[in-house]
């Protein structure tokens, strides 16, 4: 009504239009950005790999009752006979014990370093696992240098240790750490020396840190016994078929133990990072739901814009107007007003995402790929909304348009 049939809904009507088509761009650009760098974030932290051959594993949980195994040393012996008798089971290729799975975490024993400058005891580094000696053939690693541990360590000779890459280097940078020591401090009491004896590749031991792996100390388990470990067996044939070869294993070893957590290593890995899945997944579909819902209102917007200025290019046809100067009207406002949108909402997404840099995962706040994915789609949504109704408008009859002019 402001400036009369045909004139496309008059000025402050297109102004508006415009005002709303440039908001939406940047309320949807802030938007996907957001949610497509936590499903990338997700999806890396999903495909991390946790540093094992999680395939072919069978583990479960031993624990010893204290009023039969209060000694260290009955603690080794059980734990010898029962990978003697696992490694007596047709199909079972090697067995071993640890403290803890991998992905399943760490004990949080201190240590210091030799040479290192005295520190608070509350600063002091934390972390490690009592493995047995086939650990790492179980786990299929290679270690980087050095060896891995024998039956003979913690038993005779220089105690020893190894260390995984990161520990290295953090204390050690570009140095060998082989014939370094480490000593545990037990309650605020330091225990005898450790020798580095061996340093190996990284394994996700802590699902709690996925940003890089933890320093970690190995130690030989008849060095440091625990009554409760994890007993794994990598196994020539697939490993839930011997799942009650394993329950009479542990019978025939002590016949008042429980089987807790009988299951393959790679489902026990699995279940440790089952809320990356699932939020991977809610992100997933969030970001679906943000993109139609975006593209859609977009479309809306842009073609009701167009749709405004119908008669107005029925009567542009009418005077002689080619129908690609018609096309490159209707763009060009189109095309600004995006443009506009889409810079103001990559600005906002620059400064919002930061916020989030805690919360990703070998993911930058302001990754190129994602922003210009974000971009990429909904200028190719921007031009849809412009190119149908476009179309439409240039079909119609410049007769029919002059009639209700």
């Amino acid at each position: 009504k402001e400036g009369g049939r045909g004139s496309g809904g008059g000025r402050h009507g297109r102004y508006l239009s415009g005002v709303l088509v440039v908001t939406e761009m940047a309320l949807a650009v802030v938007l996907l950005a957001g949610a497509g760098l936590m499903l990338r974030s997700f999806l890396k932290t999903y495909a991390m790999p946790v540093g094992v051959n999680t395939a072919n594993v069978l583990t479960m949980r031993a624990e010893l009752l204290k009023v039969r195994y209060s000694q260290p040393d009955q603690q080794v012996a059980f734990y010898q006979r029962l990978k003697a008798r696992l490694e007596e089971i047709p199909g079972v290729e090697v067995a071993t014990i640890m403290s803890d799975l991998p992905g399943d975490g760490m004990m949080s024993f201190q240590y210091e370093l030799e040479g290192a400058p005295p520190i608070d005891q509350r600063q002091r580094p934390r972390g490690g696992l009592v493995v047995g000696p086939d650990y790492f053939r179980a786990m299929q690693v290679q270690l980087v240098a050095g060896r891995a541990f024998t039956d003979a360590d913690g038993v005779a000779g220089v105690p020893a240790a190894i260390v995984n890459q990161a520990f290295a280097n953090r204390f050690w940078p570009r140095e060998s750490p082989l014939g370094k020591r480490v000593r545990l401090v037990d309650a605020g009491v330091p225990q005898a020396w450790l020798t580095v004896v061996g340093l190996a590749p990284d394994i996700l031991q802590n699902t709690g840190n996925l940003v890089e792996c933890d320093p970690l100390l190995y130690l030989p388990y008849r060095q440091k016994p625990q009554p409760r470990m994890f007993v794994a067996a990598r196994t020539k044939v697939p490993p839930a078929t011997l799942g009650d070869t394993f329950r009479r294993a542990v019978q025939a070893v002590d016949e008042d133990l429980p089987v807790r957590e009988l299951a393959t290593l790679e489902s026990q890995v699995a279940l440790r990072s089952w809320t990356i899945g699932v939020f991977g997944s809610m992100f997933g579909i969030f970001g679906g739901i943000a993109f139609l819902l975006a593209s859609v209102g977009l479309y809306a917007v842009i073609a009701h814009s167009v749709n405004q200025r119908t008669q107005e290019i029925g009567v542009r046809l009418a005077m002689g107007a080619k129908v690609t100067d018609v096309l490159r009207l209707v763009f060009a406002q189109g095309m600004v007003q995006l443009a506009i949108g889409l810079t103001l909402g990559l600005a906002a997404a620059l400064a919002v995402t930061r916020v989030m840099g805690d919360l990703l995962v070998d993911v930058s706040p302001t990754d190129p790929l994602t922003f210009a994915s974000v971009g990429l789609v909904l200028v190719l949504s921007g031009i849809l909304g412009c190119a149908i109704p476009a179309r439409r408008a240039i079909r119609v009859d410049p007769a029919i348009t002059l009639r209700h002019e």
